[in-house]
C-alpha cells in the first residue's frame, strides 16, 4: 500500500480544525521537559559536541563507546548525577533528530561503578530521568 506524503494529508483535513490540533499537539510534546531541563540539555549537548570535536569523535550519531568515554571523562570532577544528566541530554538530542540512540549499557555501568566508589546516593529526580535514559 502506497503511503501518502504528510503534506498531501493536509488537503483532506475536514471537520475539526486539524491545523489547530496539530499546533496544540506540538505544544504538548514540547512540554514533556521543563524549560530549565531543556536549557540544561542544550548546554550539555554543546559540551558533548565540543568534547567530540576535541577527541575526533562523531557527535551525531554517537557510538556507544563515544557516549561511555564522554561519561567517564565528565566524572573526574563532577557528581554522578551531573554525568547522568549529560548522558540524558545526548539521548534526548538523538531522539529529537530521529536518530538511533547509542547503546547505554557501558555508560550506565560506568555511572553505577562511580556511584558505588564515591558512595553517592541517587538524586530524588531519578524517576524522571529514567524516562529519558
Amino acid at each position: 500500500m502506497q503511503q501518502v506524503p504528510e503534506e498531501q494529508l493536509f488537503l483532506f483535513d475536514c471537520g475539526p480544525d486539524m491545523q489547530e490540533i496539530r499546533l496544540a499537539a506540538d505544544d504538548m510534546k514540547r512540554a514533556t521537559r521543563s524549560r530549565e531541563t531543556l536549557r540544561a540539555y542544550k548546554y550539555d549537548w554543546q559540551l558533548f559536541e565540543r568534547w567530540c570535536e576535541s577527541t575526533g569523535r562523531q557527535a551525531l550519531p554517537a557510538s556507544a563507546e563515544t557516549l561511555a568515554l564522554f561519561t567517564a571523562a565528565h566524572l573526574k570532577d563532577r557528581k554522578v548525577s551531573s554525568a547522568e544528566r549529560r548522558m540524558a541530554a545526548v539521548i534526548f538530542r538523538h531522539r529529537g533528530e530521529g536518530m538511533a540512540v547509542p547503546d547505554r549499557a557501558e555508560a550506565r555501568a560506568i555511572l553505577s561503578g562511580a556511584r558505588r566508589q564515591r558512595q553517592e546516593q541517587p538524586d530524588s529526580k531519578a524517576a524522571d530521568r529514567k524516562s529519558v535514559v
